[in-house]
């Protein structure tokens, strides 16, 4: 669990990097770019939805989204620091982390039900479970190896 979050974290953190590198109104010249290596119609509406948020985009959007992609990073290598050394916070984090994507990814499958949507659902509760498990029962038997 400690190393899927230090992943995330990792990924997140370069997405956040990639970000910055579309400063100074550079996202609508890639975007144009893909638009153009893919051969589509510029003049769809599909091509134009991209094309319209990367003009709408300036450079303190990126920096917010870069900024926000450097905080959830944050909170990912602080959780896989916490479940490694088998913190009790770091399993608090984790369950309620975790929790707060279900009713979402519930009201999705709902509306759009299959395999990715289920598996998606389904990887999260189990998580959701164990994690909560896991605090259940270091409650419960005074948890020899976790620490506040």
């Amino acid at each position: 669990m400690a190393m899927i979050e230090a992943i995330k974290g990792v990924i997140v953190l370069v997405v956040g990097f990639g970000a910055t590198g579309f400063l100074h109104h550079r996202a609508a010249h890639f975007v144009e770019s893909l638009v153009n290596h893919f051969h589509l119609n510029p003049a769809h509406h599909t091509p134009q939805v991209f094309i319209k948020l990367a003009e709408n985009f300036d450079n303190t959007k990126l920096w917010l989204l870069a900024s926000g992609c450097a905080f959830y990073a944050s909170i990912r290598f602080v959780e896989a620091y916490g479940l490694w050394h088998e913190r009790r916070w770091a399993e608090w984090l984790g369950c309620i982390g975790a929790a707060i994507y279900v009713p979402a990814e519930l009201r999705h499958f709902i509306r759009h039900p299959d395999l990715v949507s289920a598996l998606i659902l389904g990887t999260n509760l189990i998580i959701v479970i164990y994690l909560a498990w896991c605090l259940r029962k270091g409650r419960r038997h005074g948890a020899p190896g976790l620490q506040n």
